[in-house]
């Protein structure tokens, strides 16, 4: 059976598809450094420590004064790439040096935006390429490095989780395997490129998250942007109905939803997303659920009348309507549901978010973004009609209305990467900056 065997109100926690806490401002001090770390530290099943790093440090002097005719170059060697942790940008695996680790470096945040992210890319672990040019000390450093750093054999894992946006693993997981192909930009461009799809994830859970009726999302939710050079004014309706502010919107529903169906499983069985859940219920659950709705609204101190309840989804609709009412204006737990609206807001999306005049609050794409984004949507082709860019746009969850579109053609023409066949605009390509 989907539902656990024992449903009893508990301590909210949306922790297993989206990494804001409704704690205290420092359990959402996101420092992406970090988040590099435990990310790339997934992805290679490596992992590294103030001991681990000295000890590589130790392997590398021993090796390079085994290589070295002068001794004295390993003081060069330690002051390039040991002792500001440069070594961090010889090749990705060795991202797991990025961060702190100094008592006050605070990583839960940083784990858990990594934890989310692994949750789109299933079981997926890669292993170092030999494809890196480097110079020959770099290459040495790597040579050590893999010697030091084998892949992990951790405890035996639970079974992947089912991403809670599908369309959006996708391609996530292409984009990363671009990425890493290209593995300068990968390092020169990780932070964004986790930033970008942080931030994408969360506006698209917002838009998604009670359409959990509707079943496993088949497509990105509209979600209109403008360039960072655009005025905006409150005539163009896509980005006043289906920008910013609609996702604010949603992320109101985002904790309650969330928590309440890590609450109807059992998570030493994998956690899947409520629009899953769903359809395996079946009506023995009834009475289950109409019990758990009793007992969790005298838990939140919330009325509740379950007479007429009827069906599952009648159930369920109730349950998560206790859920978000006990961070209702009044109710014990208010507070702890504006912090995570506000943490959300402003840790995840501040960095796209500006506010223009009389359209009010919008999303924004910078130069490097977007660069990046066009990098990623071109990919291995060299380049891409225009309205094609614009479907792969589409497709990580950012869309243009025309004024953006022609603003866009703009942009690239200033920066020389477009190539016309032609006046027709279908003629118009746009080639990639790598």
């Amino acid at each position: 059976m989907p539902l656990s065997d024992n449903l009893t109100p508990q301590i909210n926690s949306a922790a297993t598809y989206f990494p804001i806490s409704a704690r205290s401002d420092r359990s959402n001090e996101f420092d992406w450094e970090i988040v590099n770390r435990f990310f790339v530290g997934d992805l290679f099943s490596i992992s590294a420590n103030d001991k681990k790093l000295a000890q590589f440090q130790q392997r590398c002097k021993a090796h390079f004064l085994h290589k070295l005719s002068d001794p004295a170059m390993w003081d060069v060697v330690e002051s390039i790439y040991f002792s500001k942790r440069s070594i961090k940008n010889i090749a990705p695996e060795m991202q797991i040096f990025s961060g702190s680790w100094a008592d006050d470096a605070n990583p839960a945040p940083a784990n858990r935006i990594a934890n989310v992210l692994m949750t789109m890319l299933g079981d997926l672990q890669l292993s170092a390429s030999a494809d890196v040019r480097l110079n020959f000390i770099e290459k040495e450093i790597r040579t050590a490095f893999q010697a030091e750093f084998k892949p992990e054999k951790s405890a035996v894992k639970g079974p992947a989780l089912l991403p809670y946006l599908p369309p959006l693993a996708e391609v996530f997981s292409a984009d990363l395997h671009y990425l890493l192909s290209k593995q300068h930009y990968f390092l020169a461009h990780l932070t964004h490129f986790l930033r970008f799809y942080v931030f994408i994830y969360t506006c698209q859970m917002a838009l998604s998250i009670n359409s959990w009726k509707d079943g496993e999302p088949q497509k990105l939710k509209n979600c209109y942007f403008i360039l960072d050079n655009e005025k905006a004014s409150k005539e163009r309706s896509m980005l006043r109905e289906r920008g910013c502010k609609q996702v604010e919107k949603g992320i109101e529903s985002l904790f309650p939803v969330l928590a309440m169906n890590e609450s109807l499983q059992d998570k030493e069985l994998g956690i899947i997303p409520l629009w899953a859940l769903y359809p395996q219920l079946t009506d023995d659950a009834l009475s289950r659920l109409v019990e758990y709705a009793v007992a969790f609204a005298a838990d939140r101190e919330l009325n509740f009348d379950p007479a007429n309840i009827t069906t599952l989804d009648q159930a369920l609709i109730a349950l998560l309507d206790l859920s978000k009412r006990q961070f209702d204006k009044g109710e014990t737990r208010s507070a702890a549901g504006n912090k995570f609206i506000n943490f959300t807001k402003s840790a995840l999306c501040s960095n796209f978010t500006r506010t223009r005049g009389s359209a009010g609050k919008v999303f924004v794409i910078d130069q490097e973004y977007l660069l990046l984004l066009t990098n990623l949507a071109i990919g291995e082709q060299s380049k891409l009609r225009l309205h094609e860019l614009i479907i792969e746009f589409q497709k990580r969850g950012v869309f243009f209305d025309r004024e953006s579109q022609t603003a866009l053609v703009e942009f690239y023409e200033r920066l020389g990467n477009v190539e016309r066949l032609s006046d027709s605009g279908d003629a118009v390509y746009v080639k990639a900056t790598i």
